[in-house]
């Protein structure tokens, strides 16, 4: 999993958006706080989408708050 998690800050965002998934896909409960860093801070939409859906497959509390915030406002 480092290797994915490094990954995550690369500067490429089709590579940023398939580290989420595979984060996601990996349902590693250490990957939640780079997925909620991703899916709040990301400037790419298709990123932020990424990271929350794979936070929404880890079923973890700590990303309730962000999932709500970012169904609200990721209009772009």
């Amino acid at each position: 999993m480092p290797s994915v998690a490094r990954a995550t800050g690369d500067a490429d965002p089709a590579v940023r958006r398939r580290a989420a998934e595979l984060l996601g896909e990996m349902r590693s409960p250490d990957s939640v706080d780079g997925l909620i860093a991703l899916a709040k801070n990301d400037p790419d939409a298709d990123v932020r989408n990424a990271a929350g859906h794979a936070l929404g497959a880890l079923h973890d509390a700590r990303a309730r708050d962000v999932l709500t915030d970012g169904s609200r406002k990721d209009t772009d």
